[in-house]
C-alpha cells in the first residue's frame, strides 16, 4: 500500500493507499464484463495442428502483450468456441507458480489475427471498456503496488497460487477514463523506447556473432596479415589461413580444474577468498561469488579466465577475484604468446559445443583432458590481438545499448509511481 501522498490536500485514504480524491477505488469484479473465468483443459489428443492456438503459463510469462506469439494448437467444439476464446483487451492471469511472486502474473491480450483461447492454469478477466481502460489496469497490475496487493492475496500452498474469488476482491485506484488512457500513453511510450534499444542489442549480438564466426576462422582477414594472392583461390578442406595454425588449449594456455574446500569452510560473512563454483557464481560473464571460504583450493587471480565444467558446460567469464575455485569451474591462464582477450572471445564462440564432450549419467560434466585436448586453428598474436579489439568494441557497444535500456526502465518505474498512485496528475 502506498503512503506517498499521505495527509496530502485533496487526496483520500482508501484500501489501496493515499489516491486524489476525486479518483475512486473499485473492485476488479465491478470493473469486469467477464470473469474472473477459469481455462480449459485439453488432453494430449486433443492437441492438433490445425486447432486453435491456446496460451500456456510458458506464453503468460514470456510475453506482457498476448498477441500472435507461436504457441500449441487445439481442437475445440462450437460451444468452447463460443465461450473461452480471448479478445483484445481482455487481462490473463497466471493461477498458480513455485515462485510465489510468479502467481497472478497478468498479461494483456493485444490485437488479434486469428482465434486463440487459454488453458486451465490461466484464469482471464474481460474488462468493461466504459470504466477502465485495459492499458491502464494492466500497468498498474504490473507495478510494484499492483504487484503487492497480488501477493496478499496469492494462497500459499504446496505451490503459490491465485483463484478466481481473490481477483474479485483485488482494487484498482481508478482515475477519470481519459486521465487513465493518458497515463497509459505515457507508459507505453517508454514501453515503445525499450522495446526499441532491445532490438537495438539483438541486432549488436547478431553482428558480433557473424563477425566472430568471420573473423576466429580467417575467413575475414585484416589486410596487414593477409599476404595471399588477390586471385580467388578457393582452399582445400583443412586448408589453413596463411599464418595460422593449429593447437590444443594446453598449447596456448594452463589449465587448472577446481577443487572443492570442505564445506565446513564455507561461510556467507566474507572471511577468507570469494568461492567459485560454476555457473550460479557468474554474472554477465564476470565472477559474482555470493559465498566464501577459509580454505584456499585451487587458486584463480584478476583477469584469469574462468569456464564451468558441470551443467551448463563452457559457461565462460573473467575472474574480477582472487578466489577459490570450486570443482564446478576451471582456471584457464592464457601463456605469453596468446592474447588473453582473443582468448577469451575463441572460447565465447565454442561454448555450444562444450556439451558434446559432456561426461556423467546424472548431469553433464567436463574432464581436464577434454579441455586441455580441445583444438584450435589461431594466427599469431599481432592478429589475436586486432580481432581481440574487434569484438571488444562490438561488447562494449552493447553494453552501453544495456545500460541505456537500463536507465529507461529505472525512468519508466518512477513514473509508475508516480502516475498510479496520483502523485503527478495528467490531463
Amino acid at each position: 500500500m502506498t503512503r506517498r501522498n499521505e495527509n496530502r490536500q485533496g487526496y483520500k485514504k482508501t484500501k489501496v493507499g493515499w489516491i486524489p480524491e476525486k479518483w475512486e477505488c473499485i473492485k476488479l469484479k465491478d470493473l469486469s464484463k467477464l470473469g474472473p473465468q477459469n481455462g480449459l483443459y485439453k488432453k494430449q489428443d486433443a492437441y492438433d495442428k490445425d486447432g486453435c492456438r491456446m496460451v500456456h503459463m510458458p506464453q503468460l510469462f514470456a510475453n506482457d502483450i498476448i498477441e500472435d506469439q507461436d504457441m500449441p494448437k487445439v481442437l475445440l467444439n462450437e460451444s468452447e468456441k463460443i465461450k473461452y476464446l480471448i479478445e483484445e483487451g481482455d487481462l490473463l492471469f497466471g493461477r498458480r507458480s513455485l515462485a510465489i511472486e510468479g502467481s497472478g502474473k497478468c498479461s494483456l491480450v493485444g490485437k488479434l489475427t486469428t482465434p486463440i483461447t487459454f488453458e486451465s492454469s490461466i484464469i482471464r478477466i474481460s474488462l468493461d471498456n466504459r470504466k477502465l481502460y485495459p492499458k491502464y489496469s494492466y500497468f498498474y497490475i504490473a507495478s510494484p503496488y499492483g504487484r503487492y496487493q497480488m501477493f496478499t492475496i496469492t494462497r500459499v500452498v504446496a505451490v503459490s497460487g491465485i483463484a478466481g474469488s481473490d481477483l474479485k476482491l483485488y482494487q484498482i485506484p481508478l482515475p477519470p477514463l481519459p486521465e487513465q488512457k493518458k497515463i497509459a500513453e505515457i507508459l507505453s511510450a517508454w514501453d515503445r523506447a525499450i522495446e526499441q534499444v532491445g532490438r537495438l542489442i539483438d541486432a549488436k549480438k547478431q553482428l558480433k556473432k557473424g563477425l566472430m564466426q568471420q573473423l576466429l576462422t580467417g575467413r575475414i582477414r585484416f589486410s596487414e596479415f593477409n599476404h595471399e594472392t588477390n586471385e580467388i583461390h578457393k582452399k582445400e578442406k583443412g586448408e589453413l589461413p596463411e599464418g595460422w595454425k593449429r593447437v590444443k588449449l594446453e598449447d596456448i594456455a594452463i589449465i587448472k580444474m577446481g577443487t572443492s574446500p570442505s564445506s565446513s569452510f564455507y561461510n556467507n560473512e566474507g572471511r577468507g577468498f570469494p568461492l567459485i563454483q560454476g555457473n550460479a557464481d557468474i554474472k554477465e560473464r564476470k565472477t559474482s561469488p555470493s559465498r566464501w571460504t577459509a580454505e584456499i583450493t585451487t587458486e584463480c587471480f584478476v583477469d584469469d579466465l574462468v569456464m564451468t565444467v558441470r551443467a551448463p558446460v563452457g559457461e565462460i567469464a573473467v575472474s574480477e577475484h582472487h578466489a577459490c575455485v570450486g570443482r564446478g569451474a576451471c582456471v584457464i591462464r592464457p601463456l605469453p604468446e596468446t592474447d588473453k582477450i582473443f582468448l577469451f572471445q575463441l572460447l565465447i564462440s565454442i561454448e555450444q559445443k562444450w556439451n558434446r564432450f559432456g561426461q556423467g549419467s546424472t548431469f553433464t560434466c567436463l574432464t581436464g583432458e577434454d579441455i586441455r585436448n580441445y583444438k584450435f586453428v589461431i594466427p599469431k598474436i599481432e592478429e589475436q590481438t586486432r580481432i581481440a579489439a574487434v569484438l571488444s568494441a562490438c561488447d562494449r557497444e552493447i553494453e552501453l545499448l544495456k545500460k541505456k535500456q537500463e536507465k529507461l526502465q529505472e525512468q519508466k518505474k518512477g513514473l509508475m509511481q508516480k502516475l498510479l498512485t496520483g502523485e503527478i496528475r495528467v490531463k
